[in-house]
């Protein structure tokens, strides 16, 4: 249907008394500030990290209810790519506990980037096997923690996380629509998944669930 059938066929549906179907609401968004290649160590104490903004606290990705424990994300950008952060508390570090990003290339291809609290890191696409990591995607942990000794309480994690434009398709800086997950696994307790945005009915990758990080020069 052409634009103009659209706007007389809601036109209609007013003047029968049916209201148009809703708009979409936007998607929830990150700003993400110029950064000058901040260190992959784990430490979020740079300006980089300290002056740019933070998601909301993640919510269950499945439901989207409030949820413990505490994670959030920041983005920042510079000509060579997109440097992400995670920052997770927890009281039981488990060797099986993932933190990542969902990325969205310009072609529509969605690629997932995560990492463990040992630093391992994979790259694949949604629900397939792990693929080789493109050329510059690096990550770096820093863990107040003892993985998996259960008579030890611990503190947190964070993970740093490069991913070059290469990576995504694309030959600089611009917006990524995006979402953020953890998986975590508490002491006793099954696996469970938090997200920034959650995916409720759609797949975790579907497009309705992404959000965007907007890259921006800052003030």
């Amino acid at each position: 249907m052409t634009p103009r059938g659209c706007a007389l066929a809601c036109a209609m549906l007013v003047a029968c008394g049916t209201p148009p179907p809703p708009e979409a609401a936007p998607p929830i968004s990150l700003v993400a500030l110029r950064a000058s290649a901040p260190r992959l160590d784990g430490e979020l104490d740079e300006q980089d990290w300290t002056t740019t903004a933070r998601t909301a606290r993640f919510v269950d990705a499945i439901e989207g209810e409030s949820t413990t424990p505490y994670t959030e994300a920041r983005a920042v950008y510079d000509d060579e790519g997109l440097w992400l952060a995670l920052y997770a508390a927890d009281e039981d570090v488990r060797s099986t506990d993932r933190m990542g990003a969902l990325l969205r290339a310009p072609d529509g291809a969605t690629f997932i980037v995560e990492i463990d609290p040992t630093g391992h890191v994979r790259w694949h696409a949604p629900s397939s096997a792990a693929m080789p990591l493109p050329e510059g995607v690096t990550a770096a942990v820093d863990a107040d923690a003892t993985l998996d000794i259960d008579d030890l309480e611990d503190e947190e994690w964070v993970a740093e996380i490069h991913v070059p434009w290469r990576a995504l398709g694309m030959d600089g800086p611009g917006d990524v629509r995006a979402n953020f997950f953890r998986r975590d696994q508490p002491r006793g307790s099954l696996m469970r998944s938090l997200a920034w945005t959650p995916w409720r009915e759609h797949a975790s990758a579907a497009i309705e669930t992404l959000g965007v990080i907007r890259c921006t020069r800052g003030s």
